[in-house]
């Protein structure tokens, strides 16, 4: 009886020590999957910055295989769209942004992805209706602190945010 304990004590010894090399090495690659995700937002919006169309659009395009559910490359896609005065690509750019953000809303509570949804909107529709999109986020907020986090954005402005994002100037 005894020797059969020792046996399930050092079966169970491995079953946790290889439980616990394999959950680091999944929060590892977590780690890396952001760092790379960081990376490739940082060189789209190096390419906004230096007005690299003839490098972003095919870089978006990569990105948007690469990253099906991430609305931030359809928000600079349709940036980019409206500083160049194509206003049809980038209603529908900024449209999928809206559609994926919805998608991560209603699975999941993140405050941030609502006030980057009210953000687009107000980019497709104007300021009252970004006044309408953080009302409705404050009214879903779980707590004061939340709310008042997205009351903080309602001063933002798209276009200038946009004009920013695409002057050369910018520090």
């Amino acid at each position: 009886m005894n020797r059969i304990a020792i046996k399930t004590g050092f079966f169970l010894l491995c079953t946790l020590i290889l439980t616990l090399l394999l959950c680091k090495a999944c929060a590892d690659r977590q780690q890396e999957l952001k760092e790379k995700r960081f990376q490739a937002g940082e060189h789209a919006e190096a390419l906004m910055h230096n007005r690299d169309f003839a490098h972003l659009y095919p870089y978006l395009d990569k990105m948007h295989k690469e990253y099906p559910h991430d609305p931030l490359f359809y928000v600079a896609e349709g940036m980019a769209h409206d500083y160049q005065g194509d206003k049809t690509r980038a209603r529908k750019a900024f449209e999928k942004a809206v559609e994926i953000y919805d998608l991560r809303i209603a699975t999941k509570h993140d405050w941030g992805d609502k006030v980057n949804r009210a953000a687009v909107i107000q980019s497709l529709y104007g300021k009252v209706a970004f006044n309408q999109a953080l009302d409705e986020a404050i009214s879903h907020a779980s707590s004061k602190q939340e709310a008042e986090s997205i009351e903080y954005f309602r001063n933002i402005d798209c276009k200038e945010t946009q004009r920013q994002m695409f002057c050369k100037d910018r520090p």
